[in-house]
């Protein structure tokens, strides 16, 4: 199942590297496990522009903002640049 995720930061991903910080309102636990098991198996995202990238790592964290966030570290050869998404969809 498709779920759907806010991306922050998403201007800055050439100087931060491959991760990017990712939220979403329905996951209502901080516990890394159980922000784990909301991800499921993810294997790709998919920004709003439609690039598509392998997912390599999933790391949970609170934010600043007290939410929980992932990192989501992805498999890219060619760091993109011009990507400013606001949302994509975790599969």
């Amino acid at each position: 199942m498709d779920k759907k995720v806010n991306v922050i930061g998403g201007e800055d991903f050439k100087n931060a590297g491959m991760f990017f910080y990712c939220t979403n309102d329905d996951i209502q636990s901080y516990s890394k496990k159980e922000i784990l098991e909301w991800f499921g198996e993810a294997k790709r995202i998919s920004l709003e522009n439609e690039k598509d990238f392998k997912i390599m790592a999933i790391e949970p964290i609170v934010s600043l903002a007290n939410k929980a966030a992932v990192l989501i570290k992805i498999d890219t050869k060619n760091i993109p640049t011009g990507i400013f998404p606001t949302t994509a969809s975790i599969h």
